[in-house]
């Protein structure tokens, strides 16, 4: 026997084992699609890590390019002989129409070269890397290895940094790190805040001791390069990623609370360890560093009014393009053109408005639609998966995926990522996690398998004798 949901009361109670075994755990992961799989897991780590930031000789192997050829390749021929299956979130058609929202305002951009480049460049990759993500997250080891492969490339990326900081050095003696991508300079914040909430999921979901060392070096790692970065809006963004994480999902057991006691002790002895340029920096944010002579203050006041310059320019931007924008990649352009400044050319720094400014009004409503249905997905799939003891990583991984969304949104107001890989990665994911959800029983159909019922006619009728009924 094994345990189900009753309708009536909900607990757990005793069903026929060939009843449970016909509840399905996850979206059946057809063999056609092992080999796609195993190159979209190459295309992660390549996107991620960016092995040719650390090793430039990886650059002449064009990892991306390649990845981004063979993985939808597989994934096509998986399609059309049948043996995957398509699938069809609402994330994907969201993103598709974004897509289609791209394309035709580049019609209209002020400086069409500069769209059609960041199309071809930049969106089709990042297009072509979400695609595969979601046509081969099927199930839940899946899952949990593409989550993987993005902590190891943090490790790896956070640990050459640190170890190779000669050359990763940038303005004001703070550490730039090694990496172009996600993981380096001012996204690495960001990127911090969406893996704390994963890391502490796979150190609840399972006891072992090299997963817990590999969890705590890649955290370890990640914190102090960010100490080191000195970025405000990192900063801010990995403090709501902790608290966010010590109430959605580090409650419960003593294993999860001693997490939620790990990360803030760790953050707050890195903090402590920290250099001079990271507390002038951080005093900036409630005002308390205004003098203009300490020179890291200074800058970090200039780099405050400027954001301020940009936020309000992107803003005025959309209100006299709000179709369809000054087009994609165009803000920077534009904004220095318009001002006659070559110091002026300067993303958005805030997602919301780089849509808005570059993709007009419908742009952002999608970006909206989209980062409300991740969060829906996510917090629907955990109550789904919460059910059900056999879900519990499961249901840890939605809830990290919920606060890895939630993160994102807070940290996307304070940097441009409108094109970059991390919000379709989490889209993706809460996909897969929907998807997977979708297919448990509801509490209606988990009904509890009732014994057959007797027909008292059909059994044989037994004569008593007279004497006996006397």
């Amino acid at each position: 026997m094994s345990k189900t949901l009753s309708p009536s009361n909900g607990l757990f109670q005793d069903v026929p084992a060939s009843a449970a075994a016909s509840i399905p755990h996850s979206v059946p992961a057809q063999d056609g699609s092992k080999f796609a799989f195993g190159l979209v897991l190459i295309l992660t780590f390549v996107v991620f890590a960016r092995p040719e930031d650390i090793l430039p000789a990886f650059g002449a192997l064009h990892l991306t390019l390649v990845m981004c050829i063979c993985a939808p390749l597989a994934c096509v021929v998986a399609l059309a002989i049948g043996s995957a299956p398509l699938q069809r979130p609402r994330e994907l058609a969201i993103v598709l129409l974004l897509t289609i929202w791209f394309c035709i305002g580049a019609i209209f951009s002020y400086w069409h070269r500069g769209s059609f480049d960041l199309l071809t460049q930049i969106w089709l990759r990042t297009l072509v890397f979400y695609l595969v993500l979601t046509q081969t997250l099927t199930s839940v080891g899946r899952i949990r290895k593409i989550v993987w492969v993005f902590l190891i490339s943090e490790l790896i990326a956070t640990t050459a940094s640190l170890l190779a900081p000669g050359h990763a050095v940038g303005d004001e003696d703070r550490l730039a790190g090694v990496s172009a991508g996600i993981f380096g300079w001012n996204f690495l914040g960001i990127a911090l805040s969406v893996s704390l909430p994963y890391m502490a999921a796979l150190y609840i979901s399972r006891r072992s001791i090299f997963r817990a060392v590999l969890l705590l070096l890649t955290a370890g790692t990640s914190m102090w390069m960010l100490v080191l970065v000195a970025s405000r809006g990192g900063f801010l963004n990995v403090i709501v990623s902790i608290v966010l994480s010590s109430l959605l999902l580090l409650r419960g057991t003593k294993r999860a609370r001693s997490v939620a006691i790990v990360l803030v002790l760790g953050f707050a002895i890195m903090i402590g360890r920290a250099p001079g340029v990271f507390w002038d920096r951080i005093e900036t944010i409630w005002g308390g560093s205004t003098s203009t002579s300490n020179v890291n203050a200074a800058s970090a006041k200039e780099s405050t009014d400027g954001r301020e310059n940009l936020l309000q320019n992107s803003i005025k931007y959309t209100l006299q393009n709000p179709v369809f924008g000054v087009g994609v990649g165009n803000f920077a352009v534009y904004n220095g053109n318009m001002l006659h400044r070559a110091d002026a050319w300067y993303g958005t720094h805030n997602t919301y408005t780089q849509a808005s400014s570059e993709a007009g009004i419908p742009a952002f409503l999608l970006l909206l639609f989209l980062l409300m249905t991740m969060v829906i997905h996510a917090k629907k799939a955990a109550t789904v998966f919460a059910r059900d003891p056999a879900d519990a990583e499961l249901r840890l991984i939605a809830l990290a995926t919920l606060i890895a969304v939630l993160s994102a949104m807070f940290g996307i107001f304070l940097m441009h990522l409108l094109y970059n890989f991390l919000l379709y990665y989490l889209a993706a994911i809460s996909g897969a996690l929907w998807a997977i959800a979708n297919q448990r029983p509801t509490v209606a159909e988990a009904k509890v398998v009732e014994a057959p019922r007797i027909d008292a006619q059909a059994l044989p009728v037994r004569r008593i004798p007279e004497w006996r009924l006397r």
